[in-house]
């Protein structure tokens, strides 16, 4: 009985690690998401050019809750107007935003959708030709 208790806490424990490290990473992923947001709500309402310094304060008050902590004890850093904001902790556990044309299933996807007959197009793959109302 002790046997098998002991070797499903092995199986258990590493699983259970795994998924908080991933958990973690995902939600620290989304309170970039969060910045970026608000750093471009402040950027337009502000009328700030890409390359000018943020002022987190005023960031800040374009986020509900207030400036986001990163579940795993990371650091923020928001960066100038047009750059991606940062955690410290990016580079050691995967805690990086990346421009929406650089993340999974962006342009990849949009060239699969073409290939395969794309958007818009009947099914032949031509556009217009297909069976559709106001055709004469």
């Amino acid at each position: 009985m002790v046997c098998v208790l002991g070797v499903l806490l092995a199986i258990a424990i590493p699983n259970f690690l795994q998924a908080r490290v991933e958990t973690h990473k995902n939600l620290c992923i989304n309170n970039l998401r969060m910045i970026e947001a608000a750093k471009e709500q402040w950027a337009l309402t502000d009328r700030k050019t890409e390359g000018e310094p943020v002022i987190e304060d005023e960031v800040n008050a374009f986020l509900k809750t207030g400036p986001p902590q990163c579940p795993a004890g990371g650091d923020y850093t928001y960066g100038d107007v047009g750059a991606m904001p940062r955690c410290s902790l990016g580079t050691t556990h995967g805690h990086v935003l990346t421009a929406p044309d650089q993340q999974e299933g962006g342009e990849d996807q949009e060239e699969d959708q073409e290939e395969e007959g794309g958007k818009g197009r009947g099914r032949g793959g031509e556009k217009g030709r297909g069976k559709g109302k106001g055709r004469k």
